[in-house]
């Protein structure tokens, strides 16, 4: 849509909203967009705005960011988060994920949440990706990932804030 989900165009009326965060689960991975279950859950009750604010890859650290994002833009009533237990804890401690991409991350200072890695660093792949005639250089590849190994941040792996980033959400 025009907001960048992958779903219909948000809600314009007066009905109430209801929004779902989540990963590739609520984004609708493997799935056609009329098989999802929010655009199942919206056919069946009208009478609710149904948003889909899910983003293959994220972890509950980058759905609260979200969250925070559009929360004042569509006042939903009421939000589901859909928690993936074989990913989402492993998402909340790192820096990194999917072999590079870096993204931000929270780490906790005597029980806040403390905000890290914004804005996030353009990872080695991104880099070549943007500019793909430079990238069939062997020498420039080799060259773009001794520059990143320089000069972009390590990968950390924090102790979990996954406790905190629900409560967080929750408020």
């Amino acid at each position: 849509n025009r907001e960048g989900f992958r779903a219909p165009e948000p809600p314009q009326g007066t009905n109430p909203v209801i929004a779902f965060l989540g990963d590739s689960f609520v984004w609708g991975y493997d799935v056609n967009a009329p098989e999802r279950f929010t655009e199942q859950l919206q056919a069946r009750h009208p009478e609710w705005s149904v948003l889909n604010l899910g983003i293959s890859g994220y972890g509950t650290d980058q759905e609260y960011l979200l969250l925070r994002q559009q929360f004042d833009h569509y006042h939903p009533k009421l939000v589901f988060l859909v928690y993936c237990t074989e990913t989402d804890e492993k998402d909340n401690c790192s820096n990194v994920r999917y072999g590079g991409y870096y993204k931000p991350y929270y780490t906790l200072d005597h029980g806040q949440l403390e905000l890290h890695g914004v804005p996030v660093p353009q990872a080695e792949r991104a880099l070549l990706a943007a500019h793909p005639l430079l990238a069939d250089s062997y020498v420039v590849r080799v060259l773009v990932r001794a520059w990143c190994k320089l000069t972009l941040p390590p990968e950390v792996h924090n102790p979990s804030p996954t406790n905190a980033l629900l409560a967080a959400l929750q408020n």
